[in-house]
């Protein structure tokens, strides 16, 4: 930064071709890598031609490291070793020359749902608006503690790190193993925790868990005793320090935040923002207690509504307009780098970006993300779905399903989901199930590792559809929006398999 040069993120699960794409279309001189990512980097040599060299930021194998300075072989890329790269800055300092606010202080990629990720080009005034922004939504104070968990290269992460930073808090890093998230945040015992959706679903899972098998031991109909294991809970999880949460990168399923809030006795809030307005555009304010919505529209930032008339949303909808939510913001990006048909694309004629989320707003001024432009599908008798509504209401209401997709085809009125399920909490649903049964439990073969026999087994299937139908009931959701078959799977979406991408 002292020298107005910028970062560019990349995401270690993107893979070679669009690592490949991000260094050619930035014309990146260095990567800054973890030492098990040095032989992937090398591999590029030979297709980035602008890359100089590597910098190994943690410590190499012996096999890879004669520190200060890694020699390399013929074909291969020069490797240093960020101490040797520190005591070269140290050696050779140079005047600073501080950047202005309109320029650039990183080109963080998208990391792309489909073709090559986008640059998204953020200057400086947008990070100190964002920072900014980021500091009125959460109460940040020196000697606060945050967790990082999310990836370095995410935005949401980057934001978050740069208002803690700001207020004087002190930032723990994860140990990058997400089963041992719990023992790390006992360690740290976070003053404020910020993350996604699925991390928050699977606490309240355990907690459930948790509060289910101490009903068997208590009275939890007494307040007192379920003050006490709820303040437990936390201790538990490495919370009961935790003053706020807050939730981003997707929408929370209202009942998930509700519950959550209760439980943890904090303040719970959702928020809204995209790469491109640097995380930043809404979040719920303090005394705001209701669920479903992403709060209010933040200092840096102006929105309004754009008829979606093509799926239905209009201004002029009753009792709260409806419609695609635009954004002018100083938290803005100034456009996608070297890709100047996808900017032109993402903004109106008169400066608004295009979110591509649809959004209603309320009487007092509260945005909720209702749909996704991009996500919605139609149904054969003309329906649209949204079908990552109907993921969230489902992961809300089924302890035992830890991931789901939703999907539909104009040619079909159904929809069919793809469900990974929590193994343990699902043997425990199939055999509550087939209590009375004189017959062993089809999850008896599951707990036996005949794991895909049992979730083809049509006794296992129908239980489970009977599970989703009365959750589908619950929340009044409309016969279209019913899911009509299924296919149970053992965590089947990864970054690894490709059925993630790394946000």
């Amino acid at each position: 930064m002292s020298q107005s040069l910028f970062t560019v993120s990349i995401y270690e699960t993107l893979g070679i071709e669009a690592t490949a794409h991000i260094i050619n279309q930035a014309a990146l001189t260095a990567v800054c890598a973890s030492a098990d990512h040095l032989e992937c980097v090398q591999s590029l040599a030979s297709r980035c031609t602008s890359l100089k060299f590597i910098v190994i930021v943690d410590d190499a194998t012996s096999e890879q490291k004669p520190d200060p300075y890694m020699s390399h072989t013929s074909g291969q890329l020069p490797v240093f070793s960020l101490s040797y790269v520190e005591d070269v800055g140290k050696r050779n300092p140079r005047a600073f020359q501080p950047p202005s606010p309109e320029f650039i202080i990183t080109i963080n990629y998208t990391s792309g749902t489909t073709g090559m990720p986008k640059g998204v080009v953020l200057t400086h005034k947008a990070a100190v608006a964002a920072a900014s922004c980021a500091m009125s939504i959460v109460d940040l104070r020196k000697g606060d503690r945050i967790c990082s968990f999310l990836p370095l290269a995410h935005i949401f992460e980057r934001v978050t790190e740069a208002a803690s930073l700001w207020a004087g808090s002190s930032i723990g890093y994860y140990h990058g193993d997400v089963q041992s998230l719990v023992d790390d945040l006992k360690a740290l015992q976070p003053t404020n925790m910020v993350n996604v959706p699925r991390v928050y679903s699977r606490f309240a899972a355990g907690i459930k868990a948790k509060t289910s098998q101490a009903a068997q031991a208590m009275d939890l109909t007494n307040a007192d005793n379920l003050s006490f294991l709820h303040a437990q809970i936390a201790k538990g999880l490495g919370l009961d320090c935790c003053r706020t949460m807050v939730s981003g990168s997707a929408p929370i399923d209202p009942s998930l935040q509700d519950y959550l809030r209760g439980v943890m006795n904090n303040t719970f809030k959702q928020g809204y923002g995209l790469t491109e307005t640097y995380a930043i555009t809404l979040a719920q304010i303090a005394s705001d207690e209701s669920v479903g919505t992403c709060g209010a529209v933040l200092p840096a930032v102006e929105v309004c509504l754009q008829n979606a008339q093509d799926f239905g949303y209009m201004t002029s909808d009753q009792p709260n307009p409806r419609g695609e939510l635009l954004i002018r913001s100083t938290t803005l990006f100034s456009g996608y780098y070297l890709n100047p048909a996808a900017t032109a694309e993402s903004f109106t004629e008169d400066g608004w970006f295009r979110s591509g989320d649809i959004c209603e707003i309320d009487n007092l001024g509260r945005v909720r993300v209702i749909d996704r432009r991009k996500n919605i599908l139609k149904l054969a008798q003309g329906e649209y779905v949204s079908p990552e509504r109907i993921e969230n209401i489902l992961l809300g209401e089924l302890p035992w399903a830890s991931q789901i997709m939703v999907h539909g085809d104009s040619d079909k009125s159904y929809l069919v989901a793809i469900i990974g399920i929590d193994r343990a909490s699902f043997a425990k649903m199939i055999n509550t199930l087939y209590a009375d049964s004189p017959a062993s439990s089809p999850a008896d073969n599951m707990m036996k590792d005949g794991f895909f026999e049992t979730t083809c087994d049509a006794r296992v299937i129908a239980a489970a559809l009977s599970e989703i139908r009365k959750a589908e009931i619950s929340k009044n959701m409309n016969g279209f929006e019913r899911v009509k078959a299924i296919t149970l799977l053992e965590e089947p979406f990864s970054i690894e398999n490709g059925l993630l991408t790394p946000t």
